[in-house]
């Protein structure tokens, strides 16, 4: 298990904002099935839906930000379960960008790939891998595209820690392929890179993204609930 605890250039494990927040919250006294209920719901919530420069940003990059997207989330989400001892590993995808059509601005839309690389974690918990999904979107960010956007059918499925990975992912029927699994997200990118030409990737990260964060806190702003409207100005920054 030494492989799925180690740390890395994106699971930069030692770094305080990590280790800060790992000690305030006091996972480190709970439950190994506590611990990782709190972390993902961490993950999920409060860090919330957004665009980062890149996708392989080191966790506390992630952390800073306050937002990122399903594979920076990823690194996260590794990073701190791994500071609490419990084993975990990188599984790499590509789906159809058309998942992504209703939460992504149109001028992104036409940039990123028709192949978008999409990532989950699987830790090893009782003796089986299990696999954790559903913490892309943060429950205020969803709350508002099932209200107030069409098409939104298909985008999203959440996991449960308690159903241990063994209900049916629809979103599995979507994957048009498939790299597998990999120590750490670090092994995955020195392999491969986003299918994106110099021109679009300076695109992206200076003009794109900023209208889609932008989309994202429009769309919240909808929010009107007790605790109010989160949002991700800060993605543009």
């Amino acid at each position: 298990m030494d492989d799925y605890l180690k740390k890395t250039t994106l699971l930069n494990l030692t770094h305080s904002r990590l280790i800060d927040l790992v000690e305030r919250r006091g996972w480190l006294n709970l439950p190994k099935q506590q611990q990782i209920r709190e972390i993902f719901d961490y993950v999920k919530n409060e860090i919330v839906f957004g665009y980062n420069k890149v996708c392989d940003v080191p966790a506390s990059r992630v952390l800073l930000d306050g937002y990122g997207c399903g594979n920076s989330k990823s690194i996260l989400l590794m990073a701190l379960l791994r500071v609490c001892d419990i084993p975990c590993r990188f599984h790499a995808v590509t789906i159809d960008k058309k998942l992504r059509k209703s939460v992504i601005s149109k001028i992104a839309y036409y940039f990123i790939p028709r192949n978008v690389v999409d990532s989950w974690v699987e830790i090893y918990f009782e003796l089986n891998w299990v696999r954790l999904e559903g913490y892309i979107f943060d429950h205020i960010y969803l709350k508002c595209i099932q209200e107030g956007i069409d098409n939104v059918e298909g985008t999203y499925f959440d996991s449960s820690i308690a159903s241990q990975g063994t209900q049916p992912d629809r979103r599995i029927k979507s994957i048009n392929y498939d790299y597998g699994v990999f120590d750490c997200p670090d092994d995955f990118y020195q392999k491969h890179t986003a299918n994106l030409t110099m021109l679009k990737v300076w695109l992206f990260k200076h003009l794109v993204r900023n209208q889609t964060n932008n989309k994202l806190s429009q769309i919240r702003q909808g929010y009107d609930g007790k605790h109010g409207a989160l949002n991700v100005s800060r993605a543009g920054q």
